[in-house]
């Protein structure tokens, strides 16, 4: 079941992307690719208004998050990336540290590979506590593009899943 309307508290929550990088973004149907980075960027958008810090975890050895996501992240006062080398970004990396540097709460998912590397970071840190949000549109499965049932059900049972970005809104 999805959610009404989210709020979520501005000064709690940090936006996580992940793999946004044109070797994985390729991989995309265009129109998904397309509806991805638009739904993103109006996030980004936000952010930039509202002060929400950003974290942008990049594979190790691929190359940098896509030009359309990086002319963005410059606008944001609040930006670290973190490159990692697992599908989970928190494995062997600094991604709690910073987080708590955020005093983050609740963590907004964005970003591509939805049943490997977003899921399997999003599960880390709900067994770390945090709450967790996303929407289908912020978020890509390789093709066909849409989740899969068993990602989708994950994320309706241990966090927050909208259908679109517009659902969603900072407080």
């Amino acid at each position: 079941m999805y959610l009404g309307r989210t709020n979520l508290d501005s000064n709690k929550t940090a936006v996580v992307i992940v793999d946004m990088q044109s070797s994985f973004t390729n991989r995309l149907l265009d129109n998904v690719r397309t509806r991805l980075v638009e739904a993103q960027k109006q996030i980004l958008r936000t952010c930039a208004r509202k002060d929400i810090p950003i974290v942008v975890l990049e594979y190790w050895n691929h190359k940098d998050t896509i030009n359309e996501i990086s002319r963005e992240l410059r606008l944001i006062p609040r930006v670290r990336f973190i490159l990692k080398r697992n599908w989970d970004g928190f494995q062997a990396t600094i991604l709690n540290e910073v987080l708590n540097g955020f005093k983050a709460e609740s963590l907004l998912f964005m970003g591509v590979y939805a049943s490997g590397c977003v899921l399997s970071t999003a599960s880390t840190a709900v067994n770390l506590g945090y709450n967790i949000f996303t929407s289908e549109d912020l978020i890509a499965e390789f093709p066909p593009g849409a989740l899969d049932i068993k990602t989708r059900r994950w994320l309706l049972q241990n966090g927050h899943l909208q259908q679109n970005a517009n659902a969603c809104s900072f407080v």
